[in-house]
């Protein structure tokens, strides 16, 4: 049989394959390109931090502390409840670490019943939101409020700069960056939005010789995707804008392929 009629049966599916995953990934940029109305997804997510908030008057009760940032931008989003915002701060202050050089100063106890920070990442998913409720919702926090946001937010970004992801732990490598590059900017820190665009910048070279560590994961899928998707819409630069549009690109692509 001749070689190249042998070879036909895995060029076609290889070619539909390429050409499926093409069409994968126009769907998936058309979907974030669409404009989902405020009024559809709001109300599921103060919801969610009514949940939250629930969780704060029950003894003995499990929450984490990434939830309790969720749940105050979800209230200030929806322009409700201040009071709880309030509360929920409380409780973040209350699982931030403020000793002074510690090594886990500025980040947080992963779980409310953890009697230390275990967890290092923690830092990294709570500010990835605190950077958004500074950047947008500030000015309508009342000013007792606004201060204590800032201070635990100050002290985050010291947790961003103490904690350094491998730039083979993918998605906390992304989401390290990304936090200290949009917190940064927030919170007017010059010198974190350098250090997190080096270590965007380190992540990349990491990722041209090796490719990314980690895939074919729909949990580590997302968090890239959307420490990169925030970094392309929100970063002061456009060179920033453009390296995380790119790499949003790349791993698109790869979940299409």
């Amino acid at each position: 049989m001749n070689s190249s009629f042998r070879s036909q049966p895995f060029a076609f599916h290889s070619a539909r394959r390429l050409g499926f995953a093409c069409a994968l990934l126009l769907s998936a940029r058309a979907l974030i390109a669409a404009q989902v109305p405020r009024e559809q997804i709001l109300p599921d997510l103060v919801a969610r931090a009514d949940g939250t908030w629930r969780k704060l008057a029950r003894p003995g009760a499990v929450y984490g502390c990434r939830e309790l940032f969720t749940a105050m931008l979800a209230y200030a989003e929806a322009r409700v409840h201040p009071d709880r915002i309030s509360a929920l701060a409380a409780a973040a202050e209350q699982m931030q670490n403020r000793e002074t050089g510690h090594r886990a100063y500025g980040n947080f106890r992963w779980y409310s019943r953890d009697a230390e920070v275990l967890d290092y990442n923690a830092v990294d998913f709570c500010m990835q939101h605190g950077a958004l409720l500074w950047r947008f919702h500030r000015d309508s926090l009342a000013p007792e409020l606004r201060e204590r946001l800032r201070v635990m937010l100050e002290l985050g970004l010291h947790g961003l700069v103490n904690h350094r992801p491998r730039t083979t732990y993918t998605n906390i490598a992304l989401l390290n960056a990304s936090d200290l590059i949009l917190l940064g900017e927030a919170l007017g820190h010059p010198d974190a939005v350098q250090e997190g665009e080096r270590r965007l910048a380190l992540f990349i070279k990491t990722l041209w010789e090796e490719g990314a560590h980690e895939f074919v994961s729909p949990t580590y899928y997302g968090v890239d995707l959307e420490s990169l998707l925030l970094l392309a819409a929100l970063a002061q630069t456009a060179e920033t804008r453009a390296l995380a549009d790119t790499l949003a690109n790349y791993f698109w692509t790869d979940i299409a392929l």
